[in-house]
């Protein structure tokens, strides 16, 4: 084969390579770019809602109002604790939930269920809040438990959640 020839095709090969493996590499870079960002904005969110959980001691909160209710001498009374939320405290979650596929499978499934569960919680604030709540102590207590039962499981998947995409928060 004639030298020019071989320059020819060695010239044509690496021309088609670079037109496949150039956009290629793009697209990988900046899926990966989405996904970083995307992780990074929703342990921020993470974050934030387990530290108001934290900080306005909600857990404790329901502990005291469930022990209250435990020695009330009257079983008729309807016991609740008062939270308060007037906006979607998910609005990351929400504005990204399609691109919730970019996530690693391990963490878009902890991700998913962590909003679900507080998705849950937030049903149940509302039914305080509006005095949708079972009449007599012993309903109460049993709504109020499964309500503390709710909080503890998000938190410690909030941890899980943070710890695994390395945003371990500051709890100093």
């Amino acid at each position: 084969m004639d030298a020019s020839l071989i320059g020819v095709i060695t010239g044509g090969t690496i021309g088609v390579a670079g037109s496949i493996v150039g956009p290629m590499c793009l697209a990988y870079m900046q899926r990966r770019a989405e996904r970083n960002s995307l992780t990074c904005a929703l342990g921020a969110e993470i974050a934030a809602l387990v530290d108001i959980v934290e900080q306005r001691q909600y857990v404790n909160g329901l502990r005291l109002v469930i022990e209250a209710a435990r020695q009330s001498p009257n079983p008729d009374t309807s016991f609740f604790y008062q939270f308060s939320v007037r906006r979607n405290p998910f609005s990351v979650y929400d504005a990204n939930l399609s691109r919730i596929g970019l996530l690693k499978p391990s963490l878009s499934s902890r991700v998913v269920r962590f909003y679900s569960l507080g998705t849950a919680i937030l049903e149940d604030i509302a039914d305080f809040n509006e005095g949708r709540i079972p009449g007599g102590s012993d309903d109460s207590i049993r709504r109020l438990e499964e309500v503390l039962r709710l909080f503890e499981t998000i938190q410690l998947l909030g941890q899980e959640i943070l710890t695994e995409i390395g945003n371990v928060r500051n709890d100093a």
